[in-house]
Order: C-alpha cells, then sequence, then structure tokens
C-alpha cells in the first residue's frame, strides 16, 4: 500500500491517492473515480506536457570592446514537479494565503553565466581577426579611427537605451510581482472562487456551458434562459416561492430533484424538446395543478410527480412506456388519469393515495399490476385490466373502499393484492389461475368461484363474516382457510349429523358420506 500521484480525469486536478484502493474520490470535484485510470491518466498527461514544452530563448545584450551585441541564451524550463503542481492546486481550491519573499528564478541566476562565456568567445575572435588583417595607411587609420569613433558613439547611445529599457521592464516585472504577492494576501477574506467555467448569469442563475447549475434567487415568475439547455440535479429544489416557470424551447433534460419541494409552484408547462426527466423531478410540488407532458418524453420516473396534492390534470402522450414506481402517488386530487396502451410497466405504488381516482383502464400491454400500485384509491369504483395481464401482485388494490366488483381477463395466473376491498360482494376467479392471494377484509364479501386450476390459497379469507357462498373442488381440504365459513356452516352440520364437507348424508353401515365419499370425523 502506498500513496502515489493520479490525475482526476473529471476535474482534471491533481490528487493523491492509495493505490492499493480500487476507487477514490476527488477532493476537488467530489466525485468518484477509478484509481488505476486516473494513475494512468496522470502518467500521460506528464508524459505530452514535458514533450510538449517549448525551449525558451532570450537574448542578453553583451558589450564587447565597445560593441553591443545580442546573445541568444537558450533556456529549457524544468518540468513542474508533482508535489509542486499539487500545493498549487490546493492553495487555487483552498484559497488559503501563502506569501513568501519573490526570489529570483534560477534560469535569470544563470543568466549571466552563459552572456559572460559568450563575450568572452567573442572577443576571442575579435582579436584573432584583428592580428590577422593587414597594416592600413595612416590617413585610412585616421578614418577608420574616426569611424569607429562615430559608430561607437552610436552603439553606446543604442546600449543605454537598451539598458534603460531592460531597467523598465525589469522595474514593470517587480511591480508585477509585488502585485501578485499583495493579491495573494488579499485572498485571505474572499471566500473559495468557483470553477473557472462557472459562471453567474443575471446573478441568480449558476449556469456551467449550456448548463444551469444552480437558482439562487428568490422571485415568483421565472423565466429561464433561452440557451440552457440541461437543468442540472436539485437546481431549483426547495425554492418555495416560484409560482410559475416558463422554460426555454431547446430544453431536452431536467436533472432529479430539480424542481423538488418548490410548495407554491402552480403551473409548468414542458417544452416539446425534453426527452429527459430526472427522479423526483416535480416531488412535492404540492401546489402543482396541471402538468402538460410532450409527445418526446418515453418514461415517467420515480416519483416524478408524487405528493403533488393539488394535482387534477395529466396530459400524457401515446408514446409513454414506463410509469415507474411513485410516479402519481399521494396526487390526492387528482379525479381520473388516460393510460395510453404503449404503456407496459406500471410500477410499485405509481397511484397509490390517489384518494380522488374514480376509474382506471389498465392498458392492453401492461403484463403486470405491481405491488401497490392502486392502494389506497378511496374513490376507485371502476377497473378494467387489459388482456394482456398475466399477474396482480400483492396489495395492488389494497383499501379501495368503493370498489364493488372486478373482472379478470382469460391467461391471468396469478390474483393477489385485494385486501379491505370492503364493496366487492361477488368475485369470480377464471380459469388457469394458480395462485390465489389475499382477500381478507373483504366484510362484505357473499360468493366466491375458485377455479380447480387453483390448488391452495395462500392467505385465510380473515374478517370476510359474510361469505358462505363458496364454489372450489378442494373447499373440503381447506376448510380452515374460510374462518367465517367453517364457524357457521360447519357446526350447523354437525348439529344436523351432516358431513362437514359437503352437506351430505352418512351411510348408516361405515358411517361414510354418501355424496363424497369422506368418513364421519365427529
Amino acid at each position: 500500500m502506498a500513496y502515489v500521484f493520479a490525475k482526476c480525469y473529471k476535474c482534471r486536478k491533481l490528487v493523491k491517492v492509495n493505490d492499493a484502493e480500487d476507487a477514490w474520490i476527488c477532493k476537488f470535484c467530489r466525485k468518484p473515480f477509478i484509481v488505476e485510470k486516473a494513475i494512468e491518466f496522470f502518467n500521460e498527461s506528464r508524459h505530452e506536457e514535458n514533450a510538449n514544452r517549448k525551449v525558451e530563448v532570450k537574448k542578453a545584450h553583451v558589450k564587447t570592446h565597445g560593441h553591443v551585441q545580442e546573445a541568444e541564451i537558450k533556456e529549457e524550463p524544468k518540468p513542474l514537479e508533482a508535489e509542486e503542481e499539487l500545493a498549487a492546486a490546493e492553495v487555487s481550491e483552498k484559497a488559503e494565503p501563502e506569501v513568501k519573499e519573490e526570489e529570483k528564478p534560477a534560469a535569470e541566476e544563470k543568466k549571466a553565466e552563459p552572456a559572460e562565456e559568450k563575450a568572452e568567445d567573442e572577443s576571442a575572435k575579435v582579436e584573432d581577426k584583428e592580428e590577422d588583417e593587414p597594416a592600413e595607411s595612416d590617413d585610412d587609420k585616421e578614418e577608420s579611427d574616426d569611424d569607429d569613433e562615430d559608430e561607437s558613439d552610436d552603439e553606446d547611445e543604442e546600449a543605454e537605451s537598451d539598458e534603460d529599457e531592460d531597467k523598465a521592464d525589469d522595474k514593470s516585472e517587480d511591480k508585477e510581482e509585488k502585485s501578485g504577492a499583495e493579491s495573494k494576501t488579499d485572498v485571505k477574506d474572499e471566500p473559495a472562487k468557483v470553477m473557472d467555467d462557472i459562471k453567474p448569469v443575471n446573478s441568480n442563475f449558476v449556469m456551467k456551458y449550456d448548463i444551469l447549475e444552480k437558482y439562487t434567487g428568490k422571485a415568483e415568475f421565472l423565466e429561464i434562459p433561452g440557451n440552457v439547455r440541461q437543468i442540472a440535479d436539485h437546481a431549483f429544489e426547495n425554492c418555495s416561492n416560484i409560482k410559475r416557470i416558463t422554460l426555454p424551447t431547446g430544453l431536452t433534460t431536467i436533472g432529479d430533484h430539480a424542481f423538488r419541494n418548490c410548495t407554491s409552484l402552480e403551473e409548468i408547462r414542458l417544452p416539446v424538446s425534453l426527452i429527459k426527466i430526472g427522479d423526483w423531478c416535480f416531488r412535492g410540488c404540492t401546489s402543482l395543478k396541471r402538468v402538460f407532458i410532450p409527445n418526446t418524453v418515453t418514461v415517467i420516473p420515480e416519483s416524478t410527480f408524487a405528493e403533488c396534492e393539488s394535482l387534477e390534470k395529466v396530459e400524457m402522450p401515446n408514446r409513454i412506456t414506463d410509469v415507474r414506481a411513485f410516479a402519481f402517488s399521494g396526487c390526492k386530487r387528482l379525479a381520473s388519469i388516460w393510460l395510453p396502451n404503449t404503456i407496459k410497466v406500471l410500477g410499485k405504488y405509481a397511484f397509490s393515495g390517489c384518494e380522488r381516482l374514480e376509474s382506471i383502464e389498465i392498458p392492453e400491454c401492461v403484463t403486470a399490476v405491481e405491488s401497490n400500485a392502486f392502494a389506497g384509491c378511496y374513490s376507485l369504483m371502476e377497473v378494467t385490466i387489459g388482456r394482456m395481464v398475466r399477474t396482480i401482485e400483492d396489495f395492488a388494490f389494497k383499501d379501495c373502499i368503493s370498489l364493488k366488483s372486478i373482472t379478470f381477463p382469460y391467461g391471468v395466473t396469478a390474483v393477489d393484492g385485494f385486501r379491505g376491498c370492503r364493496s366487492l360482494k361477488v368475485v369470480t376467479i377464471p380459469d388457469g389461475v394458480q395462485t390465489l392471494g389475499d382477500f381478507s377484509g373483504c366484510i362484505n364479501l357473499e360468493s366466491i368461484k375458485i377455479p380447480s386450476s387453483v390448488k391452495k390459497i395462500t392467505t385465510p379469507f380473515n374478517d370476510c363474516p359474510k361469505l358462505m357462498n363458496i364454489t372450489w373442488a378442494y373447499l373440503s381440504e381447506n376448510l380452515k382457510m374460510f374462518p367465517a365459513y367453517q364457524e357457521k356452516v360447519v357446526e350447523h352440520r354437525k348439529a344436523e349429523g351432516k358431513c362437514l364437507y359437503c352437506g351430505g348424508d352418512f351411510k348408516v353401515i361405515g358411517k361414510t358420506c354418501k355424496v363424497c365419499g369422506k368418513k364421519k370425523d365427529y
């Protein structure tokens, strides 16, 4: 186990990681990444940086024998060490002041050495050249001396001007360094800065490219900027002041929890460009009354409109394929809703707690009514189950106290979930059903027909005091599953000396029932 350097491939920051771990959380962007991949990314980036670094060429003025010449000094900058880069990243992230005395870089100190060496070489060459040249005449020498003096004067003037410029440049650099040091000390009182690519728009919208990251205002009527293409997770969560919001026409994605608990939001129209709605997007928008879902949306995710207690109308397109768990759970004022035949999945608790929902037609493509899908729909009186439904899971219609009758399609194999349906009086289970579940608490249930395909009942018919008419081939072996029937009918048969199982008479010899053949056991 060892700590090594890696580079987060999400925020491109340098971090230290434990190479024995599979994953690590970046302390800058707070997002997880794969350790091995981040180490490889660090090594590749270091290699590219070192390969792409250019040799810096600096010019130095060298004065030799009265002549000022320019000497080029090549300096290859050393690659930044990993520890220094990490320290720099931490300073920029935490914005902690670390003011140190500015020292001249090593490159500037070494600058004079090659310049002096270059000057010495140049002077040696000039001396050798003078020795090799033939002697000139006196007149020529005088003229040349005059010319040399003029040229030297000009060059001296140029050298002085260049030196003045260098001094001015050095002064400006010193000023910049001092201002940089002062700016570092000023960071102490400033809060930590956001990333360079995140900029506030109109002071209340925090944007990252075309993504609206966060809204910080308190307006009641709001229009989102037209360049927004995505609304990030939690962007408007708990903004309780917003009453109406206008979304841009180019919006494609709304993130998870984006408008959760916007308790004053009354109306929102989703644009036709929208493709994806996040989980829990409008959950807890207790004032929301109407929703229009565009034709481009195919999935209503988990808890999208859950606990929207004022929701009365939902316009749903005919391209929806999934209505997932808790999608409309707790929409207490939703009296009716049309489900298109394209729907294949009705998730758990999808419409649970819709207290005013009076009727529902389950689409043809749905194969299973999942657990608690319509539990607690107290006003539900009429249910049409699609012919492709094969399974009705536990508590699917629990406590639907207004449901008086139910018709099952042929082909269904498992029926469950009618516990507490107090208004049910007659139930007919179709042939082919193999599993029969919970009907306990159906206090007004009087008659039930069970096919011979059902071999076993998983839950007793408790609290069904009026259930006295039972048709089932295996009733005699399962009397205990019908407590009220057993208590009243069996006791009456005992008093009359009849067969407890079918009510038939016993043979005088052998004491066996003439109808079912069961032996008298009382």
